[in-house]
């Protein structure tokens, strides 16, 4: 991906990583909801990859600030439980997709 983000404008890289990157993640909330910090630290490292890539970081650049402030996307953990409490709440209020 990083030899496309050459030539690809900052929205058109989001919505790169969000179809390749965040829309995997997001599809298995529920195997990484609880999990151990060893479980989900590669998946953390790849979305912290994302955010350098979006943001035109290098390999080793810290990218916390840019991660909140910038793209305002949550952590890895964060992320999860907000995710599984959202499906929660739509299905307690029968807003949920059958």
């Amino acid at each position: 991906m990083r030899t496309v983000r050459r030539s690809l404008t900052e929205d058109a890289a989001k919505t790169m990583v969000q179809s390749f990157v965040t829309s995997r993640i997001d599809y298995c909330n529920s195997v990484i909801y609880g999990s151990s910090a060893v479980h989900s630290r590669p998946m953390q490292n790849a979305l912290n990859a994302a955010a350098r890539l979006v943001s035109h970081k290098r390999k080793f650049d810290h990218v916390t600030v840019d991660v909140r402030d910038r793209l305002h996307w949550l952590a890895l953990q964060q992320r999860v439980e907000y995710k599984v409490s959202l499906l929660i709440y739509k299905c307690l209020h029968q807003a949920a997709s059958s």
